[in-house]
């Protein structure tokens, strides 16, 4: 599907206002409020909603018909899901995110290229500017959970790599990067996937920013005895925004800013 202007307008400020407006079953703010720990604030900030049946009609009249190639979207990825808007650094609404309540659950999101946008980075721009530095998290609530206790200068790279483009991007306001992605348990003495995608975004990174990291602790199940992983939303819902930043490690990687290829 690809989405146009309008029709992606329709789809977050339908699903806004039903959620708003306490259009929807219990479980979903119940889930956002109680569950995720999520403020009525920054559901309006964020302009985060719930797509119901009715809204997904809409979407898929005819009357859409020529404002987008395909304006049938399918079912299983709109209805009854919640809805994450996706914006561009100016504030441009250029996608959104979908997911069904629930642990487990996996997100979905209308086309666009996440390698070339940084979630929240409309709302963080300012205070990475005027305090120089950025950090990094990988999902939609870790950034939302991070922002809401007070870091203001906070993105997401919405589960995908850290790229050069969004090197680029943090070079428009900052030139230091702090890296704060899952901890997950390790696998045959390994490192688990959230370390090791922190390790490669370093390496991208390293040649142009000042970068430094925060290496969450993992978790051992009371009852299994089972290592389990921490994101970075659980953490400072449980221990506090000040303790996760007196994680981040002194050791700065600082390589030759070539500013020339990146803008």
């Amino acid at each position: 599907m690809n989405c146009s202007s309008t029709l992606l307008h329709d789809i977050v400020g339908g699903s806004h206002e039903t959620l708003m407006k306490g259009n929807c079953p219990e479980t979903v703010p119940f889930y956002l409020l109680k569950e995720r720990k999520v403020t009525e604030q920054i559901l309006k900030l964020y302009e985060i909603g719930y797509c119901t049946s009715e809204i997904e009609h809409i979407v898929n009249m005819d009357f859409y018909e020529g404002k987008s190639k395909n304006a049938n979207i399918p079912e299983m990825f709109l209805r009854d899901k919640i809805i994450v808007p996706i914006k561009d650094d100016c504030g441009k609404l250029v996608s959104f995110a979908t997911r069904s309540i629930g642990k487990g659950q996996s997100w979905w999101n209308s086309p666009f290229t996440k390698g070339n946008h940084l979630f929240g980075l409309n709302l963080a721009r300012s205070k990475a500017f005027k305090e120089n530095k950025l950090y990094v998290v990988e999902g939609y609530f870790d950034q939302c959970i991070l922002f809401q206790a007070g870091l203001y200068n906070v993105v997401a790279t919405m589960g995908v790599k850290f790229t050069m483009v969004h090197a680029g991007l943090v070079l428009r306001y900052c030139d230091k990067l702090c890296f704060c992605f899952d901890a997950d348990p390790k696998k045959d003495g390994k490192q688990g996937a959230g370390q090791k995608a922190a390790e490669k975004a370093r390496e991208t990174a390293k040649k142009y920013l000042k970068i430094t990291m925060i290496k969450l602790p993992t978790k051992i199940d009371p009852h299994t005895k089972e290592e389990l992983g921490i994101d970075p939303d659980e953490y400072v819902l449980n221990n506090t925004l000040s303790n996760l930043l007196a994680l981040e490690t002194n050791r700065k990687i600082e390589g030759e800013r070539q500013w020339k290829s990146m803008v």
